[in-house]
């Protein structure tokens, strides 16, 4: 069925992020690193895909988005992170389905704690 399929796709996502870390329980224990230094490495080398990419936008499979528009979309994101609730919160159809939330910062910054101390514990 359909569902099962979905499922599928879920569940293999899950195969690198475990190989990732059978990889790195090994080499932390065959090798003297710095888990800050790397979790700082892995973080810049993200940066730096993320910015390749970024033209992968303009095509429709990944939003279609106009690259001149980015600059707004970041200046809307951070405004969205610091509590504007007037910002539009849109779905892949371009209809508002809602507006940002003055708990957006918490839940956020939450999430992503949770990821940096998944990384070095």
């Amino acid at each position: 069925s359909r569902h099962a399929g979905y499922a599928l796709i879920f569940f293999s996502a899950d195969i690198p992020v475990a190989l990732s870390a059978v990889f790195k329980d090994y080499a932390f224990k065959r090798g003297n690193l710095d888990v800050f230094y790397l979790t700082a490495m892995v973080s810049w080398v993200q940066l730096g895909v993320t910015w390749f990419y970024l033209p992968l936008l303009k095509l429709p499979a990944f939003g279609g988005m106009d690259l001149h528009s980015i600059p707004e979309v970041m200046s809307d994101g951070a405004a969205c992170f610091f509590g504007d609730t007037s910002i539009p919160v849109y779905n892949a159809a371009d209809d508002i389905t809602g507006y940002c939330s003055h708990r957006t910062t918490l839940i956020t910054s939450v999430y992503s704690l949770s990821g940096f101390t998944a990384g070095i514990c």
